[in-house]
């Protein structure tokens, strides 16, 4: 699992890219400012940099999907019509119970 906190406060998006040498690129944030060169002979690579923020925003929103879907598995909370198989709520609380988020219910 990424520890996304340890990203708060990086430059926002977007980032973008431009030619810096032969063999090195250099990023840019959003009003235009210098961010960081780095030497690559991969395009690609200093791409997959510059969309760095973008990227971390779709981990959280899917961090956070992911626990909203597992807590409505679990609690078979769902709209008229759909349900959730007892092997799906059994996974989605056993996800909850390894990340220290659920605890049973004492009887």
């Amino acid at each position: 699992m990424i520890d996304t906190d340890k990203y708060q406060g990086h430059a926002p998006a977007p980032w973008s890219c431009g030619q810096a040498t032969e063999t090195s690129m250099d990023i840019f944030g959003p009003s235009g400012h210098w961010l960081a060169r780095v030497e690559s002979h991969s395009r690609n690579s200093v791409y997959l940099i510059a969309d760095a923020p973008l990227l971390l925003e779709e981990v959280k929103r899917l961090k956070i999907y992911e626990r909203l879907v597992l807590c409505i598995a679990y609690h078979q909370q769902l709209p008229d019509g759909l349900y959730v198989d007892e092997e799906l709520m059994l996974r989605a609380r056993e996800h909850l119970r390894k990340n220290g988020e659920w605890e049973d219910e004492e009887e």
